[in-house]
């Protein structure tokens, strides 16, 4: 109860919630839905090639991992569920924690975020995060066959110009 009234005040001021959540190191994206305020808590993002190298990571909050292994096993993952099934994984999930994950034929976009939170407000996130990498990086292929992974760290940057408090 407390956090949502501190939620609701600094919704009013978008430069104190983004302090206010600094300090927590973790981010909350906040989102009205029908009078409703909705928290999702993302604690790591992830965007992973196809071939199971993380080209960029934002840690947030509790994952410890390193995230070359979290790329490995969610590829890995991946190539088994379309081998088998057909489909992409979106989403999997234990008692408090899950993976949200959005795949195309270049990447695999991925949160490490609290098991409580809203898949749809997951999922639409993940959308405008890939569209936003796409239009930073439109020629991912040429940009990685170069081998320098360092230009997608300023990612960083454009990423918080997206993920904003509303």
């Amino acid at each position: 109860m407390a956090l949502k009234k501190l939620l609701v005040f600094a919704e009013r001021i978008p430069s104190l919630m983004r302090i206010l959540i600094r300090g927590f190191y973790i981010y909350f994206f906040v989102k009205k839905n029908k009078s409703k305020l909705v928290v999702n808590v993302i604690h790591n993002l992830y965007i992973i090639k196809k071939n199971g190298i993380c080209l960029f990571h934002k840690k947030y909050g509790s994952l410890e991992e390193d995230p070359q292994s979290i790329a490995g096993l969610l590829t890995a993952l991946s190539m088994f569920s379309n081998a088998v099934i057909g489909e992409e994984i979106k989403i999997i999930a234990t008692n408090n924690f899950k993976f949200n994950s959005l795949a195309d034929d270049k990447c695999i976009f991925v949160t490490f975020n609290d098991n409580s939170d809203r898949n749809e407000g997951i999922q639409q996130m993940l959308e405008n995060i890939k569209d936003l990498f796409y239009q930073k990086f439109p020629q991912i292929e040429q940009q990685y066959k170069s081998g320098n992974l360092k230009c997608y760290e300023n990612f960083g940057a454009d990423l918080e110009n997206l993920i904003k408090i509303n």
